[in-house]
């Protein structure tokens, strides 16, 4: 009997392409049908999806470019806030 991977996780294939985060910005769309059933004109987008790797390292940016402002914002401040 063929031995499981250390690096696979069993049943859980299907389960990660489900976390995700529909990114906001740049939608693919409106796709446009008609339903003759209902009579109706359906419009649908697609978004971008956003996987909680990439959500981490969109947050991890933002913290970076958080701390450099509040570094040079530091910085152009009169001397009063440093010692000499």
């Amino acid at each position: 009997m063929d031995e499981a991977s250390p690096f696979t996780l069993p049943n859980c294939d299907l389960a990660l392409f489900q976390i995700y985060i529909e990114w906001p910005w740049g939608g693919k769309g409106p796709n446009i049908t008609y339903s003759q059933s209902l009579g109706e004109i359906v419009l649908t987008y697609e978004y971008l999806q956003l996987e909680p790797i990439g959500l981490i390292f969109v947050l991890f940016f933002a913290v970076v470019l958080f701390i450099q402002l509040i570094g040079m914002l530091i910085h152009r401040c009169p001397n009063k806030y440093r010692s000499r």
